[in-house]
């Protein structure tokens, strides 16, 4: 799922690259065109050399009409066949009516084109949805990095183990090795120079140094102390083990959450857009 995810994604923001780069191309050359449309109102360029003008405009204008603004005309049509009023039926419409009546301009020869204006709204358009599809698949780059700091299990201590001695561990008597799924909020853990914390805990030794970089960004260990609490995924950095109390299980702790938080929020599209995929 998560893997189809990722496919899905990426699909779209290359999609909308390219979709994108179209537009982005036409636009540009289409606004010489217009320049030179702007410029011959002034100096009374003779109606040929306007008319082919606008046939040129026509021709750069039809590709984006037709291939970068169907991103405009799939979501209109799905909201139209499911009664739901969004902005894409705006957009279309406001496409539509500006690419026709500058055609009936170029055949007719009466008035004039709105062929750039077709074209810039198309391209202005794509590139927010190309930063708002690039956002969401670093967001899902971010979620699973993020997992990925946490073991998949747990040194428990067993009852009675003093936690002051804890360089002579015998780690067949005294700690017992548990899955990550099997840690329940009360249990005692241990944690090792360079390990990750499997769930949120409170620290039982006196002090620590933990690098938290996985959450806050910054690189420099944090001193705490005795009875703080501790997030899953941030790494013990002292040279000595530390003892914690489990604060939470591995499906209610910080680190899950936010994981959790940014999946649903990948997955909590607009209606409309719903509605159109």
């Amino acid at each position: 799922v998560q893997e189809k995810e990722n496919v899905e994604l990426k699909k779209a923001s290359v999609s909308l690259l390219k979709k994108m780069a179209v537009a982005g191309f036409f636009t540009g050359n289409i606004m010489l065109i217009s320049f030179s449309l702007y410029a011959g109102m002034f100096s009374f360029m003779d109606e040929l050399t306007k008319q082919f003008f606008h046939f040129v405009a026509w021709l750069m204008a039809t590709p984006v009409y037709l291939y970068s603004a169907s991103e405009f005309f799939k979501a209109a049509w799905a909201s139209i066949r499911n009664r739901v009023l969004g902005m894409d039926i705006l957009t279309a419409s406001g496409l539509s009516l500006a690419y026709f009546y500058s055609v009936y301009v170029t055949l007719t020869g009466k008035g004039e084109v709105f062929f750039d204006a077709v074209c810039f709204v198309v391209f202005a358009i794509l590139i927010g949805r190309f930063l708002e599809s690039r956002i969401r698949l670093k967001t899902w780059y971010y979620t699973h990095n993020l997992i990925s700091h946490i073991p998949d299990f747990a040194r428990l201590l067993n009852a009675g183990v003093d936690i002051d001695d804890l360089d002579d561990l015998d780690e067949e008597s005294q700690v017992r090795i548990t899955p990550l799924e099997d840690v329940r909020i009360g249990d005692r853990f241990v944690v090792r120079n360079g390990e990750a914390l499997p769930v949120d805990g409170r620290l039982l030794s006196e002090s620590a140094e933990t690098d938290e970089s996985a959450l806050t960004g910054e690189f420099r260990p944090r001193q705490r102390k005795a009875g703080e609490i501790l997030t899953a995924g941030s790494r013990a950095a002292g040279e000595k083990a530390i003892v914690l109390e489990a604060t939470s299980t591995h499906a209610t702790s910080t680190l899950t959450r936010i994981m959790s938080m940014a999946e649903e929020s990948l997955r909590d599209r607009p209606r409309s857009e719903r509605i159109a995929s």
